[in-house]
């Protein structure tokens, strides 16, 4: 049995995320919008790990045990605004709305939303969400 090696080296190019500007469908089946700029940044997530345990013929050159069958990949952007208080109504919509989208390209995809944080003061002016974008899953196997 004859092991062969490579070594690659692979180069991955990512865009620099500006803003995103999403869109959704409001309570009063309108559509209400926002360009959210600043202190973006990319997260994934894998779920729905799918392995079996394995049966290792060699453990001197075996780190683990797990084969995995398949994933889902998720990948999202990290978002974050400030907003006057009196749009605090509208912001709770975007993560009640079942119909967000965001501007990519000239093109509008259908997003998720995950809320992380959505703070409101009585003593200040403002509010701030903090949220993260979440793109069509990809399918691993």
């Amino acid at each position: 049995m004859k092991i062969l090696t490579e070594i690659k080296e692979i180069t991955t190019h990512c865009a620099d995320i500006e803003g995103v500007y999403l869109c959704w469908k409001n309570d009063s089946s309108g559509i209400d919008q926002w360009y959210f700029q600043g202190n973006i940044s990319e997260d994934f997530t894998n779920e729905n790990i799918v392995s079996y345990e394995k049966f290792i013929d060699d453990l001197l050159n075996q780190t683990k045990n797990l084969e995995v069958i398949n994933k889902d990949y998720n990948e999202g952007i990290r978002i974050n605004t400030h907003f006057e208080k009196e749009n605090a109504e509208g912001f709770k919509q975007l993560f009640r709305s079942k119909m967000v989208k965001m501007y990519i390209n000239s093109v509008w995809y259908r997003v998720d939303i995950e809320k992380e944080s959505f703070d409101v003061q009585k003593n200040k002016p403002y509010g701030r969400l903090t949220a993260v974008v979440r793109l069509p899953i990809k399918y691993i196997e």
